[in-house]
C-alpha cells in the first residue's frame, strides 16, 4: 500500500515556472518530485533549493513590503488565506523540509524588504530556526522581528493560533509590540556561538534524585526569581520580555515563559529553566541554587 498524498506544494522560480513539488504524505512524511517529459520523477534534480511562493516574495520586496518567514508550507498557505487570500504588499514564505534547510544564499531575495517577521514554531527547533534565519539576514534587512504568538502550547504554530480564532489584526499588534532584534556584528556566525562566547559558565549535569519537586516549585516562581536580576515586561499571556544579561544588547530579545518555567534569548541562543538562568547569572552550582531558592 502506497502512502496517501495529503497535499502538494509547488516551488517555482521568480516568474512562476515550476521547479519541483514538495509532497506531503500520510503518515507524515515529505518528498520532492519534479515533472520531466510528462511524468513525475523523484527528487529536486539540479534545481537546488528555493523559497516557497518565490514570486510573491519578489513582488513584496520590490514594493518595500513586509515578509513573513514561517516553518512549513501548510502554515504559509493558512496565513495567506487568513490575509483574505492575498498577501500583497506582504509575502509569506518558508523553506522546504523543515527547520534545518535554510541556506545563506536565500538572503539575496530579501534585499530591499522593509521588514522581516519570523513566526517560529513553539519548540526548541523552531526557536533555533528563527535565530538562524535572523542572523543570516542581518545586514540585508534592517528590521527583523521574531514574534512569539501568545497562548501557544508546546510544538504549536501559527496554524494552531489561527485555528483558535485569533484575527489577523492581533497578529499585526504582536508585530507592533515586538521590537526589532539587535543582532551581533559578525556576519553569518550561528547565534549559538555567541552564546558560547558570552557565557563561560558551564551548566553541570543535574543530580535530580530527590530534587524533582523542588525544581518544579522553583520553576513555577519564574517571575519572582528573574525579577531579582532583570526587569520583566509583560508580552502576552504567560510571557514576559527582558534584556538578556548574557550578551550586549539595548532592547529585550529574551522571553520568560511563565507557564513553562523556562526562558529563551533570541539574541544569543541562551535558554533553559529558571535554575539554569540563576546558575549562569551567579556562577553557583546546581545544589547551591536549589539551596538558595527553596
Amino acid at each position: 500500500m502506497t502512502d496517501q498524498i495529503v497535499a502538494t506544494y509547488d516551488y517555482t522560480d521568480e516568474i512562476g515556472n515550476l521547479l519541483y513539488q514538495v509532497v506531503r504524505y500520510f503518515p507524515k512524511t515529505f518528498r520532492a518530485r519534479r515533472f520531466v517529459n510528462g511524468a513525475w520523477v523523484a527528487g529536486k534534480g539540479e534545481q537546488g533549493s528555493t523559497l516557497y511562493h518565490l514570486p510573491m516574495l519578489v513582488d513584496a520586496v520590490r514594493g518595500k513590503g513586509t515578509v513573513f518567514m514561517l516553518e512549513g508550507e501548510k502554515d504559509v498557505d493558512n496565513l495567506i488565506t487568513a490575509m483574505f487570500g492575498k498577501a500583497s504588499p506582504f509575502a509569506v514564505t518558508t523553506v522546504a523540509f523543515g527547520a534545518n534547510n535554510w541556506k545563506s544564499e536565500f538572503k539575496r531575495y530579501f534585499a530591499g524588504a522593509s521588514q522581516v517577521v519570523i513566526l517560529p514554531d513553539n519548540d526548541k527547533p523552531g526557536h533555533e530556526y528563527a535565530m538562524t534565519v535572523a542572523r543570516s539576514l542581518a545586514g540585508t534587512v534592517q528590521d527583523i522581528r521574531i514574534v512569539e504568538l501568545p497562548d501557544l502550547a508546546e510544538k504549536e504554530d501559527v496554524s494552531d493560533w489561527l485555528d483558535k480564532g485569533n484575527p489577523i489584526w492581533s497578529l499585526w499588534l504582536e508585530v507592533y509590540k515586538t521590537p526589532p532584534l539587535m543582532l551581533p556584528d559578525e556576519p553569518d556566525v550561528p547565534m549559538i556561538m555567541h552564546s558560547l562566547k558570552q557565557t563561560p559558565v558551564k551548566i553541570e549535569s543535574r543530580d535530580t534524585n530527590g530534587s524533582r519537586e523542588k525544581i518544579e516549585n522553583i520553576n513555577r516562581r519564574g517571575v519572582e526569581i528573574l525579577s531579582q536580576y532583570v526587569s520583566l515586561e509583560r508580552a502576552g499571556h504567560n510571557r514576559f520580555r527582558f534584556i538578556c544579561p548574557f550578551h550586549k544588547e539595548t532592547q529585550p530579545s529574551a522571553v520568560l515563559y511563565e507557564d513553562q518555567g523556562s526562558y529563551w534569548c533570541y539574541g544569543c541562543g541562551t535558554g533553559g529553566d529558571i535554575i539554569d538562568f540563576v546558575q549562569r547569572k551567579t556562577g553557583m552550582s546546581f545544589k547551591e541554587v536549589i539551596g538558595s531558592l527553596i
